[in-house]
């Protein structure tokens, strides 16, 4: 599951974790289907998933595409991150490791567990 932030969302605003948006990777319906059954991630508290994963390990995508790996020990309503065990990774390679990282919530393309 993927939790995006809002900013590189059209129409979503910041007010708390709940106006993120969850995304799941599902597959996109078939036309041909009934809408009703189709899978969907509206309605969907994004502030339940995120502390359903605190202690997990997370990818932490920047909008500058760099991408950090960790365990998630905390996330607010501005999507700022705290990680611990921490690796970074630009362009697809590992470049540094941290033993704590904050990450501030501008910055967060995605979070992905």
């Amino acid at each position: 599951m993927i939790v995006h932030h809002p900013h590189r969302l059209p129409g979503l605003s910041l007010s708390n974790a709940s106006s993120l948006r969850l995304i799941q990777n599902t597959s996109q319906p078939d036309h041909n289907t009934n809408m009703e059954n189709a899978p969907t991630s509206e309605g969907k508290d994004p502030s339940v998933f995120l502390s359903e994963i605190i202690g997990a390990p997370v990818i932490v995508k920047l909008n500058s595409g760099v991408v950090y790996k960790g365990e998630l020990q905390s996330v607010d309503g501005y999507m700022n991150i705290a990680l611990e065990k921490t690796e970074e990774y630009v362009n697809g390679k590992l470049r540094r490791n941290y033993g704590d990282a904050f990450v501030r919530g501008n910055n967060v393309l995605y979070i992905s567990s």
